[in-house]
């Protein structure tokens, strides 16, 4: 999609240019995820591990009540999931 966009910018056609800008946000996600949260296929990807291994350390601390968990929807292929995603929760003083 992204080299469609530069082809619509190339020949100047705004509104096919506007319609790739489009497809390429809906592509990224409809929710806007805010920072600091991960998924587990990210948390995964970054740290090395299997889906179902980093799903282990979550649970972990999940029932050490140190993450806050929230729903987010975002777009995988064709449709639309709400997926979990998790933050690591602030230390209270």
């Amino acid at each position: 999609m992204g080299d469609a966009l530069k082809d619509f910018e190339r020949l100047k056609d705004k509104g096919m240019a506007q319609w790739a800008r489009t497809f390429i946000a809906a592509s990224k996600g409809i929710d806007e995820i805010p920072e600091g949260f991960f998924s587990e296929l990210e948390l995964a990807d970054k740290f090395g591990f299997s889906q179902s291994g980093i799903r282990d350390h979550i649970n972990k601390l999940k029932k050490k009540k140190m993450l806050e968990e929230k729903k987010f929807r975002v777009v995988r292929g064709r449709r639309q999931y709400r997926v979990s995603h998790y933050r690591l929760k602030r230390k209270s003083k």
